[in-house]
């Protein structure tokens, strides 16, 4: 079986950036050296309400390649705009491959790390309610981040998406 290196540089090339002026903070949370490589990012695109998702890279030995996935919290497909900022829901997880981050905090992990943030999407896959400011996109990618021991600040001031995850890479 080869053993498989990626760099964070190679993670990044596998999906696309908006613009030349989408920012990016890196962050080295590893530990120890494996043969594979791991990266957990959490991401955010601005707009009227912005978004914030999660981006999935880890190395296959197999396949001599990349795995992604890159997913967001939403609320059920059938409410309105209207419904999902002021009522609960349930919250669903959605592919958001197609995504443009203005915004993103990359990290990179071990093993142990990235399977402890993938048990807290496997969660919220199963039992997520969603709830604007408290169980929301950002909730769930700030989850994420507190899983690969990324510092968390308050929402309070950082009530967009893209203001939270800024936050988060400042706070890092």
């Amino acid at each position: 079986m080869l053993n498989l290196k990626i760099t964070l540089a190679a993670l990044m090339t596998m999906w696309t950036l908006p613009s030349s002026a989408a920012e990016m903070k890196y962050i080295d949370k590893k530990v120890r050296s494996e043969s594979v490589e791991y990266a957990v990012s959490l991401a955010a695109e601005d707009g009227e309400l912005g978004h914030a998702f999660v981006i999935w890279n880890r190395g296959d030995d197999t396949t001599n390649m990349t795995i992604q996935q890159v997913v967001g919290f939403y609320p059920q497909a059938d409410k309105s705009k209207y419904e999902a900022m002021f009522g609960s829901s349930p919250g669903e997880i959605f592919d958001d491959s197609g995504e443009k981050p203005d915004y993103v905090v990359v990290v990179s992990v071990n093993s142990d790390a990235y399977e402890r943030a993938r048990a807290v999407f496997e969660k919220w896959k199963s039992s997520g309610n969603y709830l604007l400011g408290f169980s929301d996109c950002t909730t769930f990618a700030a989850e994420i981040g507190g899983a690969i021991g990324l510092k968390l600040p308050s929402r309070i001031f950082a009530p967009y998406p893209i203001e939270y995850i800024k936050k988060v890479g400042e706070s890092n």
